[in-house]
């Protein structure tokens, strides 16, 4: 970096960060490089020298003979790129032994509750994976500029449909389709179609988003839900399905159905489902096959929370809290139902 730009800039795209650094004195030396290289500053020894002096940190870097020598026992500029995955690299595997460090601690302190333990393990190796800042505090005028970017786009393309259609028009009016990270209920009197609803909303995410979408069925299993599926896609009645007297035209359309239902709708009919296995599964989903477009839940009432709830009252609020934060933290829509 104190060599050429471009080795400034490999680095830069890499995410190399002065953290990155294990040595107090480098991430001295890179927080200089980065600064001078923002302001538009030349960057070489001379310049990082006296940018570390003003700091007052020159000494304790090594000083001005240090950074000769790192520049002198740079075996080659061209392999800057590799140089800079080496530190990435080697900084996510001390983080690796940190985090395996305070995983074990969770466990050596015999946790009251399994789920939130294993949750937290697994999102300690998750962060480290994705390499999440936690930074998120940002002042408003800041996002002024983003809301109007936004807010342009949305005029410009002419589409009252901001979020995810679910394929049912006049539901997609009144909320200008599912919008990322919210949370969605779906209330009604038993038998009055929400599963059928919820399951037609899957399917037609699915196929328009081409984006995993998860159906969590606490309430059916696999079986009895593909068959729904399909006969609500095909349009043939859900009892000549279950007793096989299909004609000919109902096995034409069963067909083209198939045909048609070949897209990322991934089934769990676990009737004990949590939250924490949900985001535990979502995130396994994601790191396979790429982002998620959806998450349903059919239904609330079924799932189990924290055991430690005074009342049902509670534990389902508490559920419904953490299945926000799980639609924010994968700025997808859930819905439940």
């Amino acid at each position: 970096m104190l060599l050429s730009k471009d080795a400034i800039g490999s680095a830069a795209e890499r995410g190399v960060t002065p953290s990155d650094f294990y040595k107090s004195g480098h991430q001295h030396i890179h927080d200089a490089i980065q600064s001078l290289n923002v302001a538009g500053e030349p960057v070489d020894v001379v310049t990082v020298s006296d940018k570390l002096q003003r700091a007052g940190l020159l000494e304790t870097t090594g000083g001005i003979d240090y950074l000769v020598e790192l520049q002198n026992r740079t075996p080659a500029v061209s392999s800057a790129d590799r140089y800079a995955r080496i530190v990435r690299e080697t900084s996510m595997l001390r983080g690796l032994i940190l985090a395996a460090s305070e995983i074990a601690e969770i466990g050596y302190s015999q946790p009251d509750n399994i789920e939130q333990a294993l949750d937290r393990a697994e999102s300690r190796i998750f962060d480290i994976a994705q390499n999440q800042v936690a930074d998120t505090m940002v002042r408003l005028n800041d996002l002024m500029p983003e809301t109007m970017d936004r807010l342009s786009e949305i005029m410009e393309k002419g589409n009252p449909i901001t979020g995810i259609p679910t394929g049912y028009v006049d539901l997609d009016e009144l909320l200008s389709g599912l919008q990322p990270g919210t949370l969605n209920i779906i209330g009604a009197r038993p038998a009055m179609g929400k599963s059928a609803l919820a399951m037609g909303m899957a399917v037609n995410v699915a196929t328009a988003t081409n984006k995993p979408v998860l159906f969590f069925s606490l309430e059916m299993g696999r079986a009895e839900l593909s068959q729904r599926i399909l006969s609500s896609e095909a349009r043939v009645d859900s009892a000549k399905l279950r007793n096989g007297r299909l004609n000919e035209e109902d096995w034409r359309r069963i067909g083209r159905a198939i045909g048609r239902l070949s897209v990322p709708l991934y089934i769990d009919d676990n009737s004990a489902v949590t939250v924490m296995e949900i985001r535990a599964k979502a995130r396994r989903i994601a790191a396979k096959h790429g982002e998620l477009a959806m998450i349903v839940i059919d239904y609330l009432q079924l799932m189990g929370g924290n055991t430690s709830a005074e009342n049902r009252q509670l534990e389902v609020s508490e559920i419904s809290r953490n299945l926000k934060i799980l639609a924010r933290d994968f700025k997808i829509p859930v819905v439940a139902l």
